[in-house]
Parts: structure tokens; sequence; C-alpha cells
């Protein structure tokens, strides 16, 4: 039934790590006397703080020969040195939402609404305290690209005494994630 708005800044610091922010608002707009949107919006930034340190591994493989036979394997030495980078698990976040409120009458109600969001972390979130605090040895690109978009209807009545409310929702989502394995294949080796 009237205009409204509001927002909200935070800027934030860790210690040992990054800066990260967020920011977000929202905005209410009657378009008749039984009709308003309510659009909303945000962005965020998580401060990194997992350092991706120089790092480097020896693959030993052990072969059993057979009896004659000589092991002819040469040790493979890695190195993560055009990886290394501090505060490397920064995430970030953009988002919006938008609702319209439809009063048909004086009992039923709609409400459609569609939000959507990305988000894109990199690095990872765990540490390998052999390495020091906060710290890892990865070698290969770490991120996740992660939208999703979900779309709702929601309808609300009165029939006599009882109150009704149905509501349904479709959400698409799609994640792409790129992780680093080495320790994996190190220790099974």
């Amino acid at each position: 039934s009237a205009f409204s708005g509001g927002y909200g800044l935070e800027g934030n610091t860790l210690s040992g790590g990054d800066n990260g922010y967020l920011a977000e608002g929202y905005v209410n707009v009657p378009l008749t006397d039984t009709m308003a949107i309510r659009l909303v919006g945000w962005a965020r930034q998580d401060a990194g703080f997992i350092d991706n340190v120089l790092f480097e591994r020896t693959f030993v493989s052990t072969v059993e020969s057979l009896p004659g036979e000589t092991n002819t394997r040469t040790p493979i030495t890695t190195s993560n040195a055009d990886r290394v980078e501090d505060n490397y698990n920064k995430a970030e976040t953009y988002g919006a939402r938008a609702a319209l409120r439809i009063d048909l009458n004086d009992s039923w109600t709609l409400t459609p609404s569609v939000m959507a969001q990305k988000q894109t972390p990199d690095g990872a979130f765990g540490a390998d305290r052999t390495l020091g605090e906060n710290k890892v040895g990865h070698f290969y690109p770490e991120d996740t690209d992660d939208q999703w978009v979900q779309a709702a209807l929601t309808v609300e009545g009165r029939v006599g005494s009882f109150d009704m409310v149905y509501t349904a929702s479709y959400l698409d989502r799609d994640v792409d994630s790129n992780s680093d394995y080495a320790d994996y294949s190190y220790w099974y080796d």
C-alpha cells in the first residue's frame, strides 16, 4: 500500500586474510491499489584466508618386476609454483529477487516471484597443518561456478472459515566445479 525501500552496506576484514563486503537493498513499489512489486538485490564477497604456498611433491612408484627384469622407473617431482597465491579462497555472490503481489479480492491473493543467484568461490576451504596454519600446497585450478534460478507461485485465499495456501516452485541449478585431487593420487600411489 506504500512505497518503501532500504539498503545495507558492510565491510569486513579477516585477521591474516583479505577484505570482504556485503551490499543489499530492496524497494517496494505499489503499481495499483491492489498490486505491488518488490525488488531485492545483493552482492557479497567473502574474504579469502587460505594461502596456497609453494610446494613440491615427488611421486615415487614402486613396481614389482618379474625375476630377471630391472625396474627403471624414475621418481617424478612436480611444483605448484604457477598456482601460489595468498588468500586464494575468496567467494563472490550476486543475486536478485522480484515478487509481484496481486490482491484479486478481499479473500484471494496471488504472489508470483522469481529469484536468481550466481556464486563463484575460488580455492579450497580446508588447510594442511603440515604446511602451516591456513595453508595448502595445491597444484591445479580450484573454482566453482554455481548458478540457479527459481520461479515460484503462491496462492492464498479463504473459503468459509478455512485459510487455504497453495505454493509451487521450479528450480534450475547448474554447478561446475574444479578441485585439486593431487593429494589422493600421491597417497594412492
